[in-house]
């Protein structure tokens, strides 16, 4: 009966409290339930039973107006039957307690023409309906549901903007970090330790010269590719950071390309890790290190020829096609800082450097 029904209802808020959509439900069957008291004791005597039926609907108005949704039941031709005093009154207005009143009284204009829209469709079809709006008046943005309670709607409408600014904010923050990968020109791998798979970024495997859609999301696809020499380096050093012992992870080792071509790497990683501090996924980024290499590799021979010159006396130097002196050794600066003659001697080195053409 009535008071068994109004019993689901006030128990369906106490677990809607548990989710949005879960408490959405929960309301809605509440709303409707007040409806049906207010039906069923409008036009009979004030009895015993008709008292207790009272005392129920006004807990159950209570309820509905202890939440932050504005709930109304609306007719198929737009007039409001009930409405609750919602806590959050972005929407609803100062006063709005809607009953008696047209929707297009209370409702918010932007949105207004969409909801009369779905209220037609909904009343016509039984199917519920959903859609978002702007409030241009406070700027806030709501998410309305209609659905059919009968043979009528119920009229749902939730405030969005805080949940807006996350979900902007959030995609604002993958915009800036995407952009940040794109223009260092590393590639992302992101390992789930519990299930054993790896996504692989496309930059990734755009740096290891392979076809996107031949490499599998497992850990292999990245040991194999290791140098022999480097494989039980990479891997000790991955474990130790796995097991607490190292801050974060970081290697530097050969990498295989597609076409046997071998590429120095730096990965890095960070481990995600659970309230006993185990690790449960490990993220991080691959670096072609070819220009870094390159650099040092070239540094390196210079170093050594400047020392093995200067062990002996010889100054070196670099002339340009300018001729300009460029780079010279500690050496030479020593030398020609105790000549006398030095103009005459770098006349001399002008006039006898050619360069090929």
């Amino acid at each position: 009966g009535i008071f068994s029904d109004m019993m689901d209802g006030l128990l369906l808020l106490v677990v809607g409290a548990l989710g949005g959509v879960i408490m959405t439900a929960g309301v809605a069957t509440l709303a409707w339930l007040y409806s049906r008291v207010a039906v069923a004791t409008g036009s009979t005597s004030k009895g015993a039973p008709d008292a207790l039926a009272d005392n129920w609907k006004m807990m159950v108005k209570a309820s509905l107006d202890a939440v932050p949704d504005w709930i109304m039941r609306v007719g198929p031709d737009g007039t409001v039957h009930e409405s609750n005093t919602p806590t959050q009154r972005h929407f609803a207005g100062a006063s709005s307690d809607a009953s008696g009143q047209h929707v297009r009284e209370v409702y918010p204009e932007p949105a207004l023409p969409t909801l009369m829209e779905h209220i037609v469709r909904v009343v016509a079809n039984g199917k519920p309906l959903i859609f978002e709006f702007l409030h241009t008046g406070n700027k806030r943005y709501g998410e309305t549901r209609v659905f059919p309670v009968d043979g009528a709607v119920m009229v749902v409408t939730r405030d969005m903007t805080d949940q807006k600014a996350k979900e902007d904010f959030l995609h604002r923050s993958k915009e800036r970090f995407a952009l940040a990968v794109q223009g260092a020109n590393d590639g992302l791998w992101d390992w789930d330790l519990e299930s054993g798979t790896v996504y692989y970024s496309y930059a990734w495997k755009q740096l290891m010269l392979v076809d996107p859609t031949e490499v599998a999301n497992t850990p292999n696809a990245w040991f194999d590719r290791v140098h022999p020499d480097d494989v039980v380096a990479v891997k000790a050093a991955l474990q130790a950071h796995l097991d607490g012992e190292a801050p974060r992870y970081e290697s530097e080792h050969r990498v295989m390309l597609a076409g046997g071509k071998w590429l120095w790497v730096l990965t890095r990683g960070m481990a995600v890790r659970d309230a006993r501090g185990v690790a449960r996924r490990i993220a991080g980024s691959l670096t072609d290190l070819t220009n870094r290499r390159a650099v040092a590799v070239s540094e390196e021979k210079a170093n050594l020829l400047e020392h093995a010159t200067s062990s002996v006396g010889i100054g070196i130097a670099m002339v340009t096609s300018e001729q300009t002196l460029a780079d010279p050794s500690d050496m030479l600066k020593k030398m020609t800082s105790e000549w006398v003659d030095i103009a005459s001697w770098w006349s001399q080195v002008r006039a006898e450097t050619t360069f090929p053409k």
